[in-house]
């Protein structure tokens, strides 16, 4: 399925429901076809997305339509990040946050004591892996390595 065929298909979807949820999951299959169209693809990676697309089967109408097509964008997300090196946005913030809390809560605690080591210790760790994964998150977006959905 081409990437037109796949935009059309789910702008059609679009037209058909007036459930929240499931325009929710059509404009991010949208989204994320338009930012795959919109890249330099060579040759063999846009037949690769080709047949990625055919074998989600995305023209089958299952009974939960929001379940199903959920999945089947969840599948091309990682299928697309893992081919193309991209992150999602958000990544490497939800990273930094979570290493920072536990590296902050490891150092603070032995250095600080356990009162102020897990306060003081998990809010400057947070602090400083927000701004890294920020930093990070920055340094992608120049690369065009972020997929937008």
């Amino acid at each position: 399925m081409k990437f037109t065929e796949a935009i059309i298909l789910f702008e059609g979807y679009l037209k058909q429901t007036e459930i929240k949820s499931e325009v929710k999951v059509y404009s991010s299959f949208i989204a994320v076809i338009k930012d795959l169209q919109n890249r330099n693809l060579s040759e063999e990676e846009l037949l690769d997305f080709e047949n990625k697309l055919e074998d989600l089967k995305l023209t089958t109408i299952p009974e939960n339509k929001k379940k199903y097509f959920k999945k089947q964008l969840n599948t091309l997300i990682h299928y697309s990040t893992e081919k193309l090196n991209l992150i999602t946005e958000g990544t490497y913030i939800a990273i930094g946050l979570s290493l920072g809390t536990g590296l902050g809560l490891t150092f603070g605690i032995p250095f600080l004591g356990p009162t102020y080591g897990v306060t003081y210790g998990m809010t400057f760790g947070m602090l400083i892996g927000i701004v890294i994964g920020a930093y990070l998150e920055q340094k992608a977006k120049k690369e065009n390595r972020i997929l937008k959905y």
